[in-house]
C-alpha cells in the first residue's frame, strides 16, 4: 500500500469491515489511495473506492491482502489532506463542532491546564474541589472515548444529548458490574 502510495498507483485490496461477522463478508476493491494517516495507534488509508467519488477512510490493519494495479490513482483536483482533516474527517462521527460545559475535578483540571481541549477552553474554580469547565470541541468518537476514560473525574453539563449519552453509557457499564458483584457477595 506504501508503495502504491509512492508511486501515484491504485491497489486493490481485500478488505475486512469491522462490522463484517464472516470471513465471506470481506470485500475486494480496487483504491485510489490519497494519504496515510495515524489516528492514536491505528494507520489509516484515505482513499477512493475505484468507480465513486466520496472519500473514506480505511483501517490499515483490517486489510487482508493488497496488490499494486496498473492503473494511475485519479485523485480529485480539489483533495487538500490538511484541510480534509482539519474538517474532522478522522473523528468518525460528524465532525461538527459545539461548546461542551462540564465540572471536572482538580486533578483533571491541573491536567487540562498543561493540555487544553481547545484553544478557547476556559477553566474557572468552583470550589475546592471542583472548577468549571467550558470549550468547544469536534463531535467526535475519540471525545467520547476521552470523556469515558474521565468519566470519574468529569461531569458533562452540556449539550444535554452529550450528558444523556454518558449517563446511559455508565448505567450500562455499572449494569454489568452488579451482576458480577451480586454473583461474588
Amino acid at each position: 500500500i506504501q508503495t502504491a502510495l509512492l508511486n501515484d498507483c491504485c491497489v486493490q485490496v481485500c478488505y475486512q469491515s469491522p462490522y463484517a461477522a464472516q470471513a465471506d463478508q470481506r470485500r475486494t476493491q480496487i483504491l485510489h489511495p490519497l494519504a496515510m494517516v495515524q489516528s492514536g495507534v491505528q494507520l489509516y488509508l484515505v482513499a477512493i473506492v475505484d468507480g465513486y467519488q466520496d472519500i473514506r477512510l480505511f483501517a490499515l490493519s483490517r486489510v487482508l491482502d493488497a496488490t499494486i494495479e496498473a492503473k494511475k490513482v485519479v485523485r480529485p483536483a480539489d483533495f487538500n489532506l490538511s484541510n480534509y482533516l482539519a474538517a474532522g474527517n478522522l473523528q468518525f462521527l460528524s465532525g461538527d463542532t459545539f461548546e461542551m460545559k462540564a465540572r471536572v475535578n482538580t486533578k483533571l483540571a491541573r491536567l487540562l491546564e498543561e493540555s487544553p481541549l481547545g484553544e478557547q477552553m476556559q477553566l474557572n474554580a468552583a470550589d475546592a474541589d471542583w472548577h468549571l469547565l467550558s470549550t468547544v470541541v469536534q463531535d467526535s468518537w475519540s471525545l467520547r472515548m476521552w470523556l469515558f476514560s474521565q468519566a470519574s473525574n468529569i461531569e458533562v453539563q452540556s449539550p444535554a444529548l452529550l450528558r444523556q449519552q454518558m449517563i446511559d453509557e455508565l448505567k450500562d457499564t455499572l449494569a454489568l458490574y452488579q451482576g458480577f458483584l451480586s454473583a461474588n457477595v
